[in-house]
């Protein structure tokens, strides 16, 4: 059935606003408290549960809790490190480091950079310095000192060595097997051959035999003894014109290590040849 529009009009709207009023009224009558406490009691964690953004399903409560003064706990960041306890080892605690002495070495002393020098100018010895001193030796008489001695010569012909004139035999053939002769490049007449003999220690001397070679007599010759000094030959005795294979000579004792026979003229027929056989040497 179909109404006139304006009629019901308003009839309709007082229904719908006894309608909301009894929607309204009920709220606006219920406790304030109540919503209060719901959502404290919804935000407070309980004793197991530290964090209020995760639910918790043990004893949920909607009391509510007067309390104004409470506080969240730390952020969930912050860590607390503990204290470790002390260490101990089996007999006790650790011990402490040793005391090291200072890493900084000590320098060692050192000697003086500049060396001490000797003096510049030396010392000279004012002490003189002596001959050696050798002793005469004792010899039996009537013994051939010669024998015991060593021959040199200034030059020797072949064949013709110096050892022949102290090797005991006093043989005056004309033979290299019995006497010494020069070099015949080395001519007496130009230059003054010699022949000796010496010995290791000082010996008396007083007497020289001397043997030359028969036909062949050496005509002028010197006999000399080696000085005590040993840098020259003294003289005894001296022979011109000698015609004599066999000769002695005597003279005044002397202590020496030598004998030596300074030949100037051979044989009249070979002059430039001094032939000596044997030397023999005593001392009386």
């Amino acid at each position: 059935m179909r109404l006139p529009a304006k009629t019901y009009l308003p009839a309709a709207l007082g229904l719908v606003g006894v309608t909301l009023l009894a929607l309204l009224v009920p709220s606006a009558t219920a406790d304030p408290r109540a919503t209060g406490a719901a959502d404290l009691a919804a935000s407070t964690p309980s004793p197991g549960n530290p964090d209020p953004t995760v639910p918790t399903t043990s004893n949920p409560t909607s009391t509510w809790i007067p309390n104004t003064t409470w506080a969240p706990n730390p952020p969930c960041t912050t860590t607390t490190t503990p204290t470790p306890p002390p260490q101990s080892g089996p007999t006790g605690p650790r011990p402490t480091a040793p005391t090291l002495p200072p890493t900084t070495p000590t320098a060692p002393t050192l000697p003086p950079s500049t060396p001490t020098l000797p003096p510049s100018t030396p010392t000279l010895s004012t002490t003189t310095p002596q001959s050696p001193t050798v002793t005469s030796v004792p010899h039996p008489p009537g013994e051939n000192i010669a024998r015991g001695g060593y021959a040199a010569a200034s030059s020797s012909f072949p064949g013709y060595q110096p050892a022949r004139v102290n090797d005991g035999n006093t043989d005056t053939a004309l033979s290299c097997l019995t006497s010494w002769t020069n070099d015949a490049a080395q001519p007496v007449t130009d230059f003054p051959a010699w022949v000796s003999v010496r010995w290791l220690s000082r010996r008396s001397v007083s007497r020289v035999v001397l043997w030359t070679t028969v036909s062949y007599e050496l005509r002028d010759f010197d006999v000399q003894v080696l000085n005590p000094s040993e840098t020259w030959w003294d003289t005894v005795a001296t022979y011109n014109y000698n015609r004599a294979t066999l000769l002695t000579v005597r003279f005044t004792a002397r202590e020496t290590r030598g004998v030596r026979v300074l030949a100037k003229v051979g044989p009249s027929h070979q002059p430039a040849f001094a032939r000596i056989n044997e030397i023999q040497v005593f001392s009386r």
